[in-house]
């Protein structure tokens, strides 16, 4: 299933602070030329203000400068759409799944 989220939003840690829900779901993060990773969390918020200080260290290495997110409640939900994103996107900074 084609992305049905957010359209992009900035990322900055006062663009996550503005925008981001502390709610569940799934992120995307981007660069304007591809898609750099694609996460799911029980608070989008907390997560993306993680990931915006530097906490993963491939997804800081693509300069990121945009993020989506998609409202997802149940966990095994979340990751479920986590794969399917991963295996529609291709992101650089995701193992693909089996």
């Amino acid at each position: 299933m084609p992305w049905q989220g957010t359209p992009d939003l900035p990322y900055t840690r006062q663009g996550i602070l503005d925008h981001a829900p502390s709610a569940p779901g799934v992120y995307v993060i981007s660069n304007g030329s591809s898609i750099i990773y694609v996460g799911e969390s029980r608070d989008v918020q907390a997560r993306l203000l993680a990931h915006v200080s530097g906490d993963n260290v491939c997804i800081t290495m693509f300069t990121p400068t945009a993020w989506a997110y998609e409202l997802v409640a149940a966990e095994e939900g979340r990751a479920a759409r986590q794969v399917e994103l991963i295996r529609e996107l291709s992101p650089a900074c995701n193992q693909r799944p089996g």
